[in-house]
């Protein structure tokens, strides 16, 4: 059985070489294979390779000069949208990043989070207070957070209600110069918006290059040459090869 596959398949494969090559040189079998039409088949063979040879550089310089194009679009679309994004987090803080946690406190950039409560950072004052059996983090407005002994240390109620005290320190000089910032993350926008040199000079390279391979010598002597070529071929066997 798998040999009568093999038989098969080599078969098929002949089929589609003798197809193809009676195809590329129409006429009949004399002209496709016999050997006093060797010369008329180089001739035509080698002017398909010379043109195909040069289409494909020029495919290839055409797909790379617009990749060019596309790769510089794409960054200026995410350029715009980094600066939007920037723009986005000024005008509405909210949380920001989780900087650190202790229990159900967690720190973000501009909020205590405690449960479903958040609390905003600017302006905000607490302490640190000990009892016994116990730590606590007092927050003005009433919220005391505790820690059990045992589970956390000293040290790390300490350590965690001073880096509180530097996030609000942070924020407060970010509400003193938000107004400011936002204008600069306006002005850098429109800049970014503006700024279209790198993609409008890929896309002018991309017009020049299809207009100099639509004027490119060699393309259309190759393409003449060609031509020239299958005439023979039609002279010769009284059928026009495609080419």
């Amino acid at each position: 059985m798998a040999a009568m596959v093999w038989v098969l398949l080599v078969l098929a494969g002949c089929a589609g070489y003798v197809g193809r090559r009676l195809y590329s040189y129409p006429g009949g079998w004399a002209y496709a294979f016999g050997g006093a039409y060797a010369r008329d088949r180089q001739d035509l063979a080698a002017a398909r390779r010379r043109l195909r040879g040069l289409e494909r550089e020029a495919r290839r310089e055409l797909s790379d000069a617009r990749s060019h194009v596309r790769g510089e679009e794409s960054r200026h679309r995410e350029r715009i949208r980094t600066a939007e994004q920037h723009l986005r987090e000024l005008r509405h803080p909210g949380r920001g990043e989780l900087l650190e946690s202790l229990g159900e406190l967690k720190l973000h950039q501009h909020q205590l989070r405690f449960g479903t409560r958040d609390i905003q950072l600017a302006g905000l004052h607490i302490s640190y207070e000990q009892a016994s059996g116990e730590f606590a983090i007092q927050i003005r407005g009433g919220l005391r957070v505790s820690y059990q002994r045992g589970q956390y240390t000293e040290a790390d109620v300490r350590r965690f209600a001073g880096r509180i005290e530097d996030a609000v320190t942070q924020e407060n000089d970010f509400r003193k110069q938000r107004r400011s910032l936002i204008a600069q993350a306006e002005a850098e926008l429109r800049r970014v918006r503006a700024d279209t040199a790198p993609k409008d000079s890929a896309r002018a390279q991309l017009v020049q290059l299809t207009e100099r391979q639509r004027q490119d010598r060699r393309l259309v002597a190759a393409r003449a040459e060609l031509e020239a070529a299958c005439e023979r071929w039609y002279g010769t066997s009284g059928h026009r090869p495609a080419a």
